[in-house]
C-alpha cells in the first residue's frame, strides 16, 4: 500500500512538472507569428475586412499562471470601393491577466490593459457609400447553429436562480493617441476625435481609482464654419458592482473651444455625482459650470430615471453679461445706458415628473431691479403653461440702442459715360413696406398654445413713459386668447384695457376696449416727445373689432366708437387766432402781427364722439369751448391712409387786436370757417376769412346806402355825384374794420 501511495505521489508530481515545464516551454515551442497569414485568410472569411499584421505577436506565460498577450501594428483596409484607403490601424495592444485567481476564487484579474495609435477612418462618398459597408458579394455566409436541448424544469429554476457577480480586479487601463474620423461627402461635413486618451489607477470593486482623459474635438462643414474643442477631465471612481453604485468624486473637466469667429472660450465643469443602478437614482452636487465671470449652479436628485421625478436648485450668480459679451467679442449694440447689463442674476428651484414641471421662488435680477415669480408646464406633451412674476421697478429705456455714428467720405464724382439703356432693377422695399406684408399674429403658434399670464409691476419706464402699479393677466386655449385686464396708473390718471384675439377661424378676429381717465396729457408727451404740444386732462373711451392678419388689413376692417374728451386743455400746434389773424391781414394788405405769448389756444374743454366704420373715424360733434372762442365742427380721420380732413365754425366771444393803428376788431357776431386737412405727417390749417368778410361787406354796405339815400319822409333819394357809391363802399368797409 505504501508503494501505491508513493508511486502515485510520484506520477502526480511528474505530471505537475510536466504541466509546468509545458507552461514555461510552450511560448518557445509554438510562435504565434509563424500563424499570421492564417490568423488573416480567416479574418477575411468571418469578416468580409482584410487585416493585415505587420507587427509581432507576443504570447508568454509565467509559472504563476499569468498570462501576457501583445499585438504589434495591426491594420483593417477599406472595402474594395475604397482602394488605398485605410479603415482601422492599430500600433500597439497588450493585456496581462491572471488565471489562477479565476479557478480558485472566481475572480477575474487583469493587470494592465494598454492600447495605443489607433486610427479609424470613415468615409462616406458622394454616392452615399460608406467605407466601411460590405457588398452581398463580399458578406460572409451566417450558418446558423443548432439549439441546445431545452433544460428540465428543476435545471431551468437553477439556472434563473440569481448568482452574485464575481469579484473584479480590471487593473490599471491605459489608452493613448486614439482617434476617430468621419467624413461626408455628400454634406462636405467632417468629424474627428483626435488624441483621444484614457489613464486610471487599479480598478477594483468598492475601491476608487484615479481617472483622467484628454481629448479633441473638431467639426467643420460647407460654411466654413470649424469648431474645435480641446478636453481634459479628471476625477475619483469607486464602482461597487455587488450594490450596483457609482460614486464620482472631484469631477472636473475644463475644455478651450474656438469657433464661429469667437474669442476662444474656457470651459469648466465641476460636480460630485452618485449613480444607483439598483434603485435607478441619480444625484447631482454643487454642479457648477464656468466661462469667465459667468458662472451656473445646479444642485439636483432624480429618483427612478425610468419614470423620472427631480427635484432641486439652480443659480447664476450675479454677474456683468455686459462685460461677459465683450471678452468673448460677441458683437452688442451700442446700449444707450453705458451701466446697462452690469448686474445680471437668477436662482430658482425646481421639481417635476415626466407630466408637471414646476419652477418656483424664481428670482430675476437685472441692474438694480429685481422680479420674483414661478412657472409650471403641465403636460409637457400638449403644454399648457402658467407664469407668475411681479416686478418692483423697471427701466426699459436703460436697453435701448444707440445706432453707431457712421463719416461718410465724399467720392470723387467720375466723368460721364454714355452707356446703353439697362432694365432698372426693382427698388427695394422699405422697412415700413416689409412690416407691412409680416402676418401680425403666428396663427399656427396661437391655435396650439394653452396658457395663463399674470404680470404685475410696482413701477416701470418705457419709451421714457412712466408707469406704476402694473397689472396685466391673459390667457390662452385652443386657439382664444384674453387680455383681462391690462391696467395701469400714468400721470395722475389711470388706463384700463380688455381684449381678445380669436385665431380659430379663417381670420383673427380683434375686439379692444380702452378707458383713459382724467391722464395729464401735457407731461405724457413731454415724456415721449420733448414736447406739450397738448395739454390737459384727457378721457378716452374705445371700443373697435377688426379682423385680419396684416396691418393693412386690420386698420381697414376697424369698426367701432370712440369717445374723447379734454379739460382745461391747450393745442398749440391749431393756431386758430394767428391763422385768422394772418387771413385778416392778407385780405387787408396790411403787416401781419404776431400771436401774444399770454394768449394761447387753449380750452376749458373739448370733446369729440363718433364712430370708426371700415377704418375710418368719423366725427359731427366736435365741440370746444374757452373764455375767448367757441368751436364746433365736424369730420373724419382716415387711419389706414393717414389723412386728415376737419372742417371747424370758430366763433370769437370778444374783441381781437388786428394792429397797432386800429386797435380792436369784434368778431363775436361772425362764425369763422377754419379747416384742418392734411396727411399726418403735414396738417395744413386755412380760415376762411376773405369770403366772410366779402359778404359781411355787401351786408354792411346795402344797409349804410340805404340810410343815407332815404330822405326825411322815408322816401330814397337820388344822387347824381358819381363818387357818392365809393364814399359810401369806403364808410361801410370803415366801420367793418372800426376806423
Amino acid at each position: 500500500m505504501k508503494r501505491i501511495m508513493i508511486w502515485l505521489g510520484s506520477i502526480l508530481l511528474l505530471t505537475v512538472v510536466a504541466v509546468v515545464a509545458l507552461v514555461l516551454l510552450l511560448p518557445f515551442i509554438l510562435d504565434p507569428n509563424d500563424y499570421k497569414e492564417k490568423i488573416e485568410t480567416l479574418a477575411f472569411e468571418k469578416s468580409g475586412y482584410q487585416l493585415h499584421i505587420p507587427g509581432d505577436i507576443n504570447f508568454q506565460i509565467t509559472p504563476g499562471l499569468d498570462v501576457l498577450f501583445s499585438l504589434g501594428q495591426i491594420q483593417v483596409d477599406s472595402t474594395a470601393a475604397f482602394p488605398d484607403v485605410i479603415l482601422f490601424r492599430s500600433e500597439e495592444a497588450r493585456i496581462a491577466f491572471s488565471i489562477m485567481p479565476l479557478l480558485r476564487e472566481k475572480r477575474l484579474v487583469i493587470q494592465d490593459v494598454k492600447l495605443h495609435g489607433v486610427y479609424c477612418n470613415l468615409i462616406r462618398n458622394s454616392d452615399g457609400i460608406g467605407n466601411w459597408e460590405l457588398s452581398s458579394k463580399t458578406i460572409p455566409a451566417v450558418t446558423t447553429k443548432k439549439q441546445a436541448p431545452q433544460q428540465p424544469s428543476s435545471q431551468a429554476e437553477h439556472a434563473k436562480k440569481p448568482t452574485a457577480p464575481p469579484a473584479v480586479d480590471l487593473g490599471t487601463l491605459e489608452l493613448s493617441r486614439i482617434s476617430l474620423r468621419y467624413e461626408d461627402k455628400r454634406t462636405n461635413k467632417q468629424f474627428e476625435l483626435k488624441d483621444f486618451s484614457v489613464q486610471t489607477g487599479r480598478v477594483q470593486s468598492g475601491l476608487p481609482f484615479h481617472l483622467q482623459s484628454a481629448f479633441t474635438l473638431i467639426s467643420s462643414g460647407d460654411s466654413n464654419a470649424t469648431i474645435s474643442v480641446h478636453t481634459s477631465l479628471e476625477s475619483d471612481v469607486s464602482l461597487n458592482l455587488a450594490t450596483k453604485f457609482v460614486n464620482i468624486a472631484g469631477f472636473r473637466l475644463q475644455s478651450k473651444v474656438n469657433g464661429f469667429g469667437l474669442q476662444e472660450t474656457e470651459l469648466t465643469l465641476a460636480f460630485d455625482a452618485t449613480l444607483d443602478l439598483a434603485k435607478k437614482d441619480i444625484g447631482l452636487k454643487d454642479l457648477s459650470l464656468e466661462s469667465g465671470a459667468l458662472k451656473l449652479q445646479l444642485n439636483a436628485e432624480i429618483t427612478d430615471y425610468a419614470n423620472p421625478a427631480f427635484h432641486g436648485k439652480f443659480s447664476v450668480p450675479v454677474f456683468s453679461l455686459r462685460q461677459f459679451l465683450a471678452d468673448n467679442k460677441v458683437n452688442q449694440p451700442q446700449w444707450k445706458d453705458e451701466a446697462a447689463l452690469t448686474q445680471v442674476g437668477f436662482s430658482c428651484d425646481f421639481s417635476g415628473t415626466k407630466k408637471k414641471i414646476t419652477v418656483s421662488d424664481m428670482t430675476v435680477l437685472l441692474d438694480g431691479a429685481q422680479a420674483k415669480g414661478h412657472f409650471v408646464l403641465i403636460d409637457p406633451e400638449h403644454p399648457v403653461y402658467e407664469f407668475t412674476m411681479n416686478l418692483d421697478l423697471l427701466d426699459l429705456d436703460r436697453y435701448a440702442t444707440v445706432a453707431p455714428i457712421v463719416s461718410v467720405e465724399p467720392e470723387s464724382t467720375p466723368a460721364p459715360q454714355i452707356q446703353a439703356s439697362k432694365p432698372q432693377a426693382p427698388t427695394e422695399q422699405t422697412p415700413q413696406e416689409q412690416v407691412a406684408l409680416q402676418p401680425v399674429f403666428p396663427v399656427e403658434m396661437l391655435k396650439g398654445l394653452q396658457f395663463k399670464l399674470d404680470l404685475g409691476a410696482t413701477a416701470m419706464k418705457a419709451a421714457n413713459i412712466h408707469l406704476s402699479n402694473i397689472q396685466l393677466k391673459a390667457e390662452g386655449k385652443d386657439g382664444l386668447l384674453k387680455l383681462q385686464p391690462f391696467q395701469a396708473e400714468l400721470y395722475e390718471g389711470s388706463v384700463a384695457a380688455e381684449a381678445t384675439l380669436d385665431v380659430r377661424g379663417s381670420a383673427p378676429l380683434l375686439h379692444l376696449q380702452e378707458k383713459l381717465n382724467h391722464v395729464q396729457i401735457g407731461p405724457l408727451l413731454k415724456d415721449m416727445t420733448g414736447k406739450e404740444d397738448l395739454t390737459g386732462t384727457a378721457d378716452l373711451d374705445l371700443q373697435i373689432k377688426s379682423h385680419g392678419n396684416y396691418k393693412k388689413q386690420l386698420i381697414g376692417n376697424t369698426n367701432g366708437t370712440m369717445n374723447l374728451s379734454f379739460a382745461d386743455g391747450v393745442i398749440k400746434k391749431l393756431q386758430i387766432l394767428q391763422v385768422i389773424r394772418q387771413a385778416k391781414a392778407l385780405y387787408e394788405g396790411e403787416n401781419v402781427v404776431g400771436a401774444a405769448e399770454d394768449e394761447p389756444t387753449g380750452f376749458a374743454l373739448i370733446s369729440a364722439s363718433g364712430v370708426i366704420t371700415d377704418g375710418v373715424f368719423v366725427n359731427a360733434d366736435l365741440s370746444a369751448t374757452s373764455d375767448l372762442m367757441k368751436v364746433t365742427g365736424s369730420g373724419k380721420v382716415d387711419l389706414g391712409e393717414e389723412y386728415v380732413d376737419y372742417l371747424l365754425n370758430v366763433s370769437l366771444t370778444r374783441a381781437l387786436d388786428r394792429n397797432e393803428k386800429s386797435g380792436k376788431t369784434d368778431f363775436s357776431k361772425f362764425v369763422i370757417p377754419y379747416r384742418i386737412q392734411g396727411k399726418f405727417s403735414d396738417l395744413k390749417e386755412e380760415a376762411d376769412l376773405a369770403g366772410l368778410l366779402k359778404s359781411q361787406a355787401q351786408d354792411l354796405l346795402v344797409n349804410e346806402l340805404q340810410k343815407h339815400l332815404k330822405t326825411d319822409d322815408g322816401e330814397v333819394t337820388s344822387d347824381k355825384n358819381a363818387n357818392s357809391t365809393q364814399k359810401l363802399l369806403e364808410q361801410g368797409l370803415k366801420s367793418l374794420f372800426g376806423n
